[in-house]
């Protein structure tokens, strides 16, 4: 079998996803776009909704600001904040599954373990 010439290969989605972060932000924004544009109002609580759309997201910006601070071009001011931000971005995660685990239950979620992160 013959090789395929340069002409007729197919490109190479490197240009916006030279690694595993640009599918995780691709992912992550496909997510939300069929999640909303396609589940959202459907006869089901509004507040589930939108709790079942956003924890994949800030899951991928916690992870994504983790990476971010381990580029070894940054300064270490940088790569501290974006540690920072990946930090308080998780926190904001956990605090987002502790509350939609206690309105599944029926927990009253206010004043709540979820409130501190």
């Amino acid at each position: 079998m013959r090789e395929m010439s340069d002409a007729l290969r197919p490109p190479r989605l490197r240009w916006w996803a030279p690694d595993w972060t640009g599918w995780v932000l691709a992912a992550a924004a496909a997510w939300t776009l069929v999640f909303y544009g396609t589940l959202q109002g459907r006869g089901a609580d509004p507040w589930l909704w939108d709790s079942l759309a956003d924890l994949p997201v800030h899951l991928a910006a916690a992870l994504l600001a983790w990476v971010a601070s381990r580029h070894p071009d940054l300064a270490a001011r940088s790569r501290s904040a974006w540690r920072w931000l990946s930090a308080a971005l998780l926190a904001t995660w956990i605090g987002n599954v502790a509350y939609l685990v206690m309105e599944l239950l029926g927990v009253a979620p206010f004043p709540s373990a979820a409130d501190v992160a």
